[in-house]
């Protein structure tokens, strides 16, 4: 879920089916906008029925509020530009139906029986019986009421789920916690969990150091400190781009000064050969206190006991 692109569509004035749709997608979309539902999805979310979504799906199309791709032939897949939003005047078939049933149910005038008003002498003379109320006779029209779809919600349904409680450490897959401690922006933590076990961080302990110590350096990065951290990206943008794979300053710095040269040149081709607790065989007590030391997974040999090897003076 994108809050941004979820929080840019709720202003939007719209029919209430194409509102009830628009959000369930802003609600699944991802931070560009991009979502791929299907019709049946989006009748079950908004209560509303596959034609009811049909139809408010081409009217947000007509308003330039989603883009939809259909080139894949099997599954659309829709862009939510809730700033190109420009309201339709169109109406849907089913509104226009509606409009013309009611004005087929419109009450017929009363037609009233004539009576011939040059009556003379005796004839004008009212009896008792002639001075009787002639009965009005209604024609019979039997009352038609418009159509309505009892599947259609009666009030806009609230797409946004409930606040859900936090999910313990326990919960989270191995690994993730502290990654999600050391990362500097808290920002879409289920998405973020995913990602952890779409790269199978949760059962690769070689590669999940490899991660955390590519994090320590990209927290030191200037740009991730400019401007109160607005260029840091979503931590599950982080993960699923590899970012840790990501060649830089001290780790350039390292390989040349070890004369070392790798193959695959990533961090990523390098992790088989690091032994686990790389740290501690330098004197540190985790990844991050290292990294503030300019230790790193790649040059820890040149440590021991906290410091450089080449800063010890020879006795």
């Amino acid at each position: 879920m994108s809050n941004p692109i979820l929080n840019q569509c709720w202003p939007l004035q719209m029919p209430l089916t194409a509102k009830a749709v628009l959000i369930s997608m802003a609600d699944q979309a991802d931070d560009d906008g991009h979502c791929w539902p299907s019709i049946q999805h989006l009748s079950e979310r908004t209560c509303a029925s596959k034609r009811a979504v049909i139809d408010a799906i081409k009217w947000l199309e007509r308003s330039c509020v989603i883009v939809a791709d259909r080139s894949n032939g099997r599954h659309t897949r829709y862009r939510v530009t809730p700033t190109l939003f420009a309201p339709s005047q169109d109406r849907s078939p089913r509104t226009q139906a509606r409009q013309t049933t009611s004005a087929d149910a419109a009450p017929v005038p009363v037609q009233m029986p004539h009576q011939c008003s040059s009556r003379t002498g005796a004839d004008a003379a009212p009896t008792s019986a002639d001075a009787a109320p002639v009965p009005v006779q209604m024609p019979h029209q039997p009352v038609q009421m418009p159509h309505t779809n009892p599947q259609e919600p009666s009030i806009e349904p609230s797409i946004t789920p409930t606040t859900r409680a936090k999910r313990s450490s326990a919960e989270l897959p191995d690994g993730f916690a502290e990654f999600w401690d050391r990362f500097p922006k808290k920002t879409a933590k289920a998405v973020a969990a995913s990602s952890w076990v779409r790269k199978r961080l949760h059962v690769d302990q070689a590669l999940r150091e490899v991660v955390m110590a590519a994090l320590a350096q990209h927290r030191m990065l200037p740009q991730w400190a400019k401007d109160g951290g607005r260029f840091v990206p979503n931590p599950a943008t982080w993960l699923n781009q590899e970012r840790w794979t990501d060649e830089f300053g001290p780790v350039a710095a390292s390989q040349q000064g070890s004369g070392t040269s790798h193959p695959h040149g990533s961090l990523a081709a390098q992790a088989a050969s690091v032994p686990h607790g790389w740290w501690e065989q330098a004197g540190f007590e985790c990844v991050e206190e290292a990294a503030n030391f300019g230790c790193y997974w790649t040059n820890f040999a040149q440590f021991r006991d906290r410091r450089r090897i080449a800063e010890e003076v020879p006795t």
